[in-house]
């Protein structure tokens, strides 16, 4: 398995199954957030990658900040689309 498909396997394993995510759990998952320390890593290393000059264990923590990232972008799509879903239900 490519570190590539790490995010899209997490993705599916919160899909409940085909099954929109209770409401509850949608919205905890939409305050879930790298924190500010991260973020500053995240640009660091970043702007170190641009020039070559990150050492293996720099780009292995870089590479775990970004797929981090995209997972929870990730998460926080299923959350919204749950949220749609509930809520269209609720009203409907």
């Amino acid at each position: 398995m490519s570190d590539n498909q790490r995010p899209s396997i997490w993705g599916r394993l919160l899909s409940a199954g085909g099954r929109p995510l209770p409401r509850a759990v949608a919205e905890y998952v939409l305050q879930l957030r790298l924190t500010e320390a991260d973020h500053s890593r995240l640009d660091e290393l970043a702007d170190r990658c641009q020039l070559g000059a990150l050492t293996a264990a720099e780009r292995h923590e870089y590479e775990e900040l970004v797929q981090a990232g995209m997972l929870l972008s990730i998460w926080h799509a299923q959350a919204r689309a749950a949220l749609r879903t509930t809520g269209a239900a609720a009203h409907g």
